[in-house]
């Protein structure tokens, strides 16, 4: 009996220290699998990092530019009832998809009339005060501005940015004709004036000659108007009987205005100036801007626009160019 109890003894120390090892080899056995594991959870995100994703990204710069146009029939009518679909347009004969075209009689107006006070003008000047009134009356509304500047040999600000007919009406009668005519100066400062402001920027110069005596060339004068998007109209006052025998200022005007997408009136008289305002203030309300994304590379250059309608009926008016901004 003793002997039995002895011989279990032993099997059971046997089975235990057989169990034993069989519990740390497979322990063992565990811990070598799951330790590749771990380190796994250690390794980089496997997700590529942003910054190769931006990598791949192509970023354009550009800039809405606006082209303000005016269009009319063969008779002279304004048109006023185009869409979108009806214009077509390039830069630097590389044609464009217009993004917008809206009527700009509901766009704030900023104006500023150049009035020539050079002595030539004395004999006509009570009149061509009375028709710069009537047209600051009949042309802003109470949303709008305008300024009235004076040139002879010099250029003076009689009348800053205002929505007070009343004001520049007697700023206009108090000018007095004397000198002679910097009508490049006229325009150049005119063009920062309205450089710092926004809304349709529109220059209307009402004179009887050219350019006589300005400091700043017609090149540089231009360069700053079309920096602004400004239009330039111009009111020609000299009758035919004035320009014989010497060389008349209206060619020039006409370059001047043609080239900003303006035009230049021409009364048949001096009694036919408020007919000539009338007029001008017509085409500034059925102006259309058009606005695009340019497809060229913004680089400061000069870009040559070309503005069509489809209608091969119709006439259309805009600038000719302007400067891209600089990346």
């Amino acid at each position: 009996m003793l002997f039995g109890i002895r011989n279990m003894k032993k099997r059971l120390l046997f089975l235990t220290a057989f169990f034993a090892m069989l519990c740390w080899l497979t322990f063992n056995s565990l811990a070598q699998n799951v330790k590749p594991l771990v380190q796994d959870d250690k390794q980089p995100n496997s997700k590529p990092p942003k910054s190769t994703q931006d990598d791949n990204v192509v970023r354009i710069k550009t800039e809405l530019v606006t082209v303000l146009v005016s269009v009319t029939d063969q008779k002279g009518n304004l048109i006023s009832n185009l869409s979108k679909d009806d214009f077509e347009l390039s830069e630097n004969n590389i044609p464009q998809e217009v993004f917008a075209v809206a009527k700009e009689n509901t766009a704030p107006l900023r104006l500023v009339v150049l009035f020539d006070t050079s002595v030539s003008v004395k004999p006509k000047i009570k009149f061509q005060q009375q028709a710069a009134t009537k047209f600051f009356k009949s042309v802003l509304r109470p949303v709008d501005q305008a300024s009235l500047l004076s040139f002879n040999h010099d250029v003076v600000i009689e009348k800053g940015f205002t929505s007070d007919t009343e004001a520049l009406a007697d700023a206009a009668r108090s000018l007095k004709a004397k000198g002679g005519t910097a009508l490049y100066d006229a325009i150049y400062l005119a063009s920062q004036q309205l450089e710092k402001v926004s809304g349709r920027r529109v220059i209307v110069i009402i004179s009887d000659g050219a350019n006589v005596i300005s400091r700043t060339t017609l090149d540089t004068a231009l360069k700053i108007t079309e920096r602004a998007d400004v239009v330039i109209y111009g009111i020609y006052t000299a009758t035919r009987l004035e320009e014989f025998g010497v060389v008349a200022g209206d060619k020039e005007l006409e370059k001047i205005c043609e080239r900003t997408g303006g035009e230049v009136f021409f009364p048949n008289d001096i009694n036919d100036l408020d007919e000539s305002f009338n007029r001008l203030a017509a085409v500034v309300r059925a102006q259309y801007a058009l606005t695009f994304y340019p497809s060229n590379e913004q680089n400061g250059n000069y870009r040559a626009l070309k503005v069509n309608v489809k209608n091969p009926g119709l006439k259309v008016k805009a600038r000719k160019g302007y400067y891209a901004s600089q990346d």
